[in-house]
Order: structure tokens, then sequence, then C-alpha cells
């Protein structure tokens, strides 16, 4: 694997958790969810982006109790949710149940584990499994593949960034 994606790799809990690493790919029995969250943070980079950090990719992952197939379901982010109480970084205290919040906002207030206890809320899953890549882990990614081609018909200019698209 490519050093600049694994070597950034940070590990955190999920609200009930049990203590120890998750069992070694195909040491799992039977079927599972995971939640894959994909993130516009660029804290800590040096890039110019939002200061907010929302998970505008979320990707439930199911696989099947013979582990023979996977059924992959993307939640889209403006999805307005009920984000349900979240437990906050520090452990100190909850942020509160909010309703009628679209579902990308619930990376910036509580983390990866409260993207994960409102994906549950909405879909009555248990997801015991969940990852989040940030703005930089999907750069690297792409790069370790060789780019990403991109084809846009008409001049592209981002205002914020100062990225720039020829047509």
């Amino acid at each position: 694997a490519d050093a600049a994606i694994t070597t950034k790799i940070k590990t955190g809990k999920l609200v009930g958790e049990t203590e120890g690493p998750p069992p070694a790919l195909g040491a799992y029995e039977g079927g599972f969810n995971t939640l894959l969250v994909g993130s516009d943070s660029r804290k800590d980079t040096g890039e110019k982006g939002p200061d907010s950090e929302l998970n505008d990719v979320n990707i439930l992952l199911h696989v099947s109790q013979d582990q023979t197939n996977a059924v992959a379901v993307s939640i889209p982010r403006d999805l307005i949710v009920n984000v349900p109480q979240c437990p906050r970084e520090d452990g100190k205290g909850d942020y509160g149940a909010r309703s009628g919040t679209p579902i990308n906002t619930a990376l910036g207030t509580g983390g990866l584990p409260c993207v994960v206890l409102t994906v549950e809320k909405l879909t009555g899953l248990s997801i015991p499994f969940a990852g989040v890549i940030t703005f930089d882990g999907v750069t690297a990614v792409s790069t370790a593949v060789g780019g990403v081609p991109v084809c846009v018909n008409g001049r592209f200019h981002d205002h914020f960034t100062g990225f720039t698209l020829p047509a």
C-alpha cells in the first residue's frame, strides 16, 4: 500500500465498541454492516477549503451472512434526518439530539460515532464497523491508483479554492 495512505491511519472508538482491534479481514463470522464515510475536511492539510467537517459521502455496506457478496447503499448527503444525542469527543457530556437536519452535519457535530448513531437510527441496523476518509485521503487514494481523469464540457473555476479546469 502507498505509504502516504497507510501512515496517516488513525483509530477511534464507536459508541458501545468493545476493547481491542476489529477482527482481521475474513476472521469475522456471519454477516455484518460497515459505514464508509467521506469527509470534505481539509484540517491540518494546508489546503484551502471549508473550515467545517461534513460527511458528504455515506455508504452503508452490508456483507451477507455467508460473506459471498455485499450490497452498498449510498445515503444522500442532504437527506434530512433526526440526529440522535451523540457523545462529545472529549467524553464530557453529549451533543443534544436534533431533528430535521441534513445528515452531512453529523460528522462535524460528534465525529464518526455520531454519523454511525445517526445511520443506525435512520436504518434500524447495527453498524459495528466504520471508517472515514478525509479530502487528503481521497487525493492519496486517487494518486495511488494512477489518478482519475476529469472531463468537463466547459471551463470550470472554483473561486473559493482558485482551482481551474479547462474545457
